[in-house]
């Protein structure tokens, strides 16, 4: 995921995801002082993340699932999955006793409530855990956007109908033999790759090309 002050932690996707009112800026600022305070709390609020995904087979030990629904395939149905492959937390749209279709021991933090003030960074916590929020698009984003405001790095568009893709790896070709290059892959090229691109930024990328 990057060294950016060593890294995202799990406290920093709870920080952006427990702030950030509906219709209101993220409420997380771009300073080192931003980053919530842990002090004695449970070290698993300190933990790196290695990567964020969406398919619950490329989950790995301390990985963070995102539960999509996507085309015919709900997400939610997977967590169990993705925590048996070593998630250690899953973003969720509901609660892990509703329809599931499976019994889950997991922590529950609710960050669906809209609150103006920040909420305490809860104490100690085990894993796995779920963060349930109103909508796992839009809390990807959001975490995604927070991220990508941490690094210096130039960013490269591609739109368009056809060509994107080639275009892409021409551009990433030609800017790698000279700097420290992140770009999409495969078919990370919609509102749900996009984010996912930019959880890969570190500090030591210089350009991001994206699809």
């Amino acid at each position: 995921m990057g060294d950016a002050w060593n890294g995202l932690r799990l406290a920093d996707v709870w920080a952006v995801l427990s702030r950030a009112v509906p219709g209101a800026p993220l409420g997380v600022s771009r300073g080192r002082e931003a980053r919530p305070a842990l002090g004695t709390r449970s070290t698993l609020w300190a933990t790196r993340v290695c990567s964020v995904v969406i398919d619950s087979r490329q989950a790995t030990a301390d990985s963070i699932f995102v539960a999509m629904r996507v085309d015919q395939t709900d997400g939610h149905r997977f967590v169990g999955d993705a925590f048996r492959h070593g998630a250690m937390c899953a973003i969720v749209e509901q609660h892990p006793a509703s329809s599931w279709g499976v019994e889950l021991d997991a922590t529950v933090i609710d960050l669906g409530q809209e609150r103006v003030d920040a909420p305490v960074l809860p104490e100690q916590i085990v894993a796995p855990l779920c963060m349930v929020v109103p909508d796992s698009l839009v809390a990807l984003q959001r975490l995604s956007a927070w991220w990508r405001s941490l690094f210096n790095v130039r960013a490269i568009g591609i739109t368009g109908s056809i060509g994107k893709t080639t275009t892409k790896e021409y551009i990433g070709a030609v800017l790698a033999q000279r700097y420290k290059v992140l770009k999409s892959e495969g078919n990370y090229n919609n509102e749900i790759g996009l984010p996912l691109t930019l959880l890969g930024l570190d500090g030591e990328h210089e350009y991001a090309v994206l699809e």
